[in-house]
């Protein structure tokens, strides 16, 4: 991995979980059907990734691709959520909620499919780079919104704008280094569009949502906290392959899903 993806994968990371921490709803706003969906939407892509681990796929990929669904739900999922005409309050903790779980989730996955050369030093590693790169920009965030409310709503849209902007960057750079190599992985792309696949099967109950499409919610993960992580495996080349080979599926099924949900609302109308 470049030092430039290295430091806009962190910057992507900062920003994007300053952004949420400044925009973060203080109601009690709660998305029903939310506890089903976050079990079905770890649980059924981890029982693929052990049938993966069965079939022999390598421990790095498996890595790879244990970050994408365990770094929790992507903000450009909640975006185009938004963008869907979608509810963002609940979006917001959904993302949040995610993000923070990823802390613990993060670490275990790994621990689950580190192969014989993991050690508990990269573990301590990729904890460190979940806490610096997650947790604190979130608690910084927060406590500015405490300390200086008005300012803070101020910088919330514009930080939504920079996060937006380092992702599609982090994406343009990640495509950059592995897309010649993905094309000579077809199984590692068929891996991933299986764990896509089983993504689809965890829903939102969609009356929990006034309007929008739910599903991005849980398909878009966050990976730019994957990338952030990825640096401290022992191959961290391989494991970034992995993370792009999820990125394809991931963002093709959710813009095509966007596109479907948003036609028919478009026929509806006056």
């Amino acid at each position: 991995m470049s030092l430039a993806l290295d430091l806009l994968a962190l910057s992507s990371a900062w920003l994007v979980m300053l952004g949420l921490a400044l925009s973060a709803p203080r109601g009690k706003a709660r998305v029903r059907g939310a506890g089903t969906a976050l079990l079905l939407g770890y649980l059924l892509p981890g029982l693929g990734l052990w049938l993966l681990a069965g079939l022999g796929m390598a421990p790095a990929h498996l890595q790879g691709l244990a970050l994408c669904l365990a770094a929790g739900f992507g903000t450009s999922g909640a975006a185009l959520h938004r963008l869907a005409g979608g509810d963002g309050r609940q979006a917001a903790h959904l993302v949040i909620g995610s993000s923070l779980l990823a802390v613990l989730l993060v670490p275990l996955s790994i621990a689950c499919l580190g192969g014989p050369q993991l050690e508990v030093r990269v573990l301590g590693q990729v904890l460190l780079a979940c806490l610096l790169g997650q947790t604190l920009p979130y608690l910084l965030g927060r406590l500015l919104l405490w300390r200086a409310p008005a300012l803070s709503h101020r910088l919330a849209a514009p930080l939504e704008r920079l996060a937006s902007a380092a992702v599609l960057l982090v994406i343009a750079l990640v495509a950059l280094q592995t897309l010649a190599r993905l094309g000579a992985r077809p199984e590692l792309l068929l891996a991933a569009i299986l764990l896509v696949a089983l993504l689809l099967l965890a829903r939102l109950d969609r009356r929990s949502v006034a309007a929008g499409n739910p599903q991005v919610l849980l398909l878009v993960r966050n990976l730019g906290g994957a990338i952030l992580v990825a640096r401290v495996l022992p191959e961290p080349a391989e494991v970034l392959l992995a993370i792009a080979a999820f990125g394809l599926p991931m963002y093709g099924v959710a813009l095509l899903g966007l596109a479907l949900y948003r036609r028919p609302q478009a026929s509806a109308g006056p």
